[in-house]
């Protein structure tokens, strides 16, 4: 099969599965002239950077007669043809066109299965094309510009994940947005170094941070360490070292990010950074987002005292940017969850989970959502 032919979508998840299924030579997307979609440059830019050979094409999608005129055309190619995965009233048109010039038709559902069309049924194909997080961003018109999974991946980091959670209080009452700038200094030119005040420092929160850092240098997280008057000036080795100690949650995204990866998940991203519909200047951020057998997993992380009902909107608004129906929403904290809340959660189709520190429990929790 030398071409596949697919219309442009709000979201494309479904033609990327193909795409990547049927790896034809040549890629036709097709727009209605009336009801275009922003992502178009997006997703072409995608399957260029992907390799594949790309051509873009308009048709009043709403006419019956432009519908078969186009599908004359391409009747005696050596092609397939995917119908819109809504269920909408140009995918049954289009169906009914095609089914009648004996083109051969295909169908991939929101769950990644794809079937063709054979003798009168649609017949199931595969389910073995697995997407990654990047897919769905790009399919979107969107790009990643950032995020902290290789950071998350290092041996030296999981043991200070460790470290953290077994010493929770002193770490969160230290770091806590709040104290800065009076106890720590960002001020530095180096981005991988902190200045520690001491002298704003009770005893009890010395003795802390002499403990960390005794930690980070046994597992060597710690470049350089030297006091100067009454600051300690610490340089870290790792890049992005400061951001994980100094940014609320990032611990606990730290914590998500390992469990998903645990219930093997085809692809998992953390701390994620990325833009719609390439608009450069504007920043959008989801703290882990997986792919698990093609549903899109995303979730916010909140080390708390106390929820609030905006971070299930939150969650909410980028799964419906991002995601499709299938998609799976969770609100991942150490806070006790109050049953209004869970109700809320229920409504938007946004899971709440509870993370006491016990990784068996919530790895549980978590497979019974996702699995």
């Amino acid at each position: 099969m030398n071409k596949l032919y697919c219309f442009n979508q709000d979201n494309n998840i479904n033609n990327l599965i193909a795409i990547h299924h049927y790896n034809c030579d040549h890629i036709v997307i097709i727009e209605d002239k009336k009801e275009k979609y922003k992502n178009i440059d997006g997703l072409n830019s995608y399957l260029q950077d992907k390799g594949y050979s790309l051509s873009l094409e308009t048709v009043n999608a709403y006419s019956k007669d432009a519908i078969k005129n186009y599908i004359q055309k391409i009747r005696k190619e050596d092609a397939m043809f995917l119908l819109p995965a809504d269920a909408s009233v140009i995918g049954y048109q289009v169906m009914n066109i095609l089914l009648q010039a004996e083109i051969p038709l295909a169908y991939v559902e929101d769950d990644g299965d794809i079937y063709e069309y054979h003798h009168g049924e649609f017949i199931f194909i595969s389910d073995s094309t697995n997407l990654d997080v990047e897919d769905y961003i790009l399919s979107r018109g969107g790009f990643i510009k950032s995020e902290a999974s290789s950071l998350f991946d290092d041996q030296r980091m999981i043991q200070l994940l460790t470290f953290i959670e077994s010493h929770h209080k002193e770490y969160k009452h230290l770091f806590q947005p709040s104290r800065h700038p009076s106890v720590y200094s960002t001020a530095f030119q180096n981005p991988s170094t902190i200045v520690f005040l001491n002298n704003d420092l009770t005893m009890s929160e010395k003795k802390f941070l002499s403990d960390l850092i005794a930690h980070m240098v046994a597992i060597n997280l710690i470049k350089q360490q030297y006091t100067m008057k009454n600051k300690l000036i610490v340089t870290f080795k790792v890049t992005g070292m400061r951001d994980y100690l100094l940014k609320t949650g990032t611990w606990l995204e730290h914590r998500l990010y390992n469990l998903m990866r645990k219930l093997d998940a085809d692809d998992v991203e953390a701390s994620l950074n990325f833009v719609w519909n390439n608009k450069r200047s504007s920043n959008n951020e989801c703290d882990v987002v997986g792919v698990y057998e093609n549903t899109l997993i995303l979730a916010s992380c909140k080390d708390t005292n106390k929820l609030s009902p905006d971070y299930i909107n939150e969650i909410y608004v980028i799964a419906e940017h991002l995601g499709n129906e299938e998609s799976i929403k969770i609100l991942f904290t150490t806070s006790n969850i109050p049953e209004y809340l869970i109700e809320k959660g229920k409504e938007f189709e946004v899971y709440l989970v509870h993370y006491n520190y016990d990784e068996e429990a919530a790895l549980n929790e978590l497979k019974a959502i996702i699995q």
